[in-house]
């Protein structure tokens, strides 16, 4: 019977190392997925009914972020990409946030009520998650360069300096060259 008293010590003990362990800081615990062809022709509204179309975004740099009020790792990141919007957006970049919250409505009305980001937040329904391949894992964020091609994938909660390495080549294209030059 002596092994029946630390039962409950070792079942805490089991809890609290979880737990610590989910808690843990996320930051640089991602998988960045390479770039392939054309991003799907997606839309979404927000909750007041706007449209927002790829076709909106012709010639800009496109960073869509899924995630959900409910997802720790995306709350943690969302501070991250308002200052990379801030920061980028006067050079034709735009950040969107398309939550995965089902029902949508309640959940996300009370978090933009509470803290709105400086970008738009729109509604991801499941058929424009299907479009991008079903959205596996939140937080997930795909980089969409000027010319609509998917320049990268990233499953987990990303940082503005790692955000800094791949959109930064994509902010300032070289010059075209001009005929006759070396």
């Amino acid at each position: 019977m002596k092994s029946s008293r630390y039962k409950p010590w070792l079942l805490g003990a089991a809890v609290f190392v979880l737990v610590t362990w989910l808690m843990r800081p996320q930051r640089g615990n991602f998988l960045r997925l390479p770039g392939r062809g054309l991003a799907p022709d997606w839309a979404f509204t927000n909750l007041d009914g706007r449209r927002f179309a790829a076709t909106n975004y012709t010639g800009q740099i496109v960073i869509l972020n899924f995630w959900a009020t409910w997802c720790p790792p995306c709350l943690r990141e969302l501070p991250e990409l308002a200052d990379f919007h801030r920061a980028h957006s006067a050079q034709g970049l735009t950040v969107l946030g398309a939550s995965i919250d089902e029902p949508p409505e309640p959940a996300l009305k009370r978090f933009l009520q509470r803290s709105s980001p400086p970008y738009p937040i729109v509604v991801a329904d499941p058929q424009s998650r299907d479009a991008f391949g079903g959205v596996s894992q939140i937080p997930e964020t795909w980089v969409i360069g000027r010319d609509g091609r998917v320049m990268a994938r990233y499953l987990g909660a990303i940082t503005r300096k790692e955000l800094e390495q791949v959109v930064g080549p994509l902010l300032n294209p070289p010059l075209p060259k001009v005929s006759g030059s070396p």
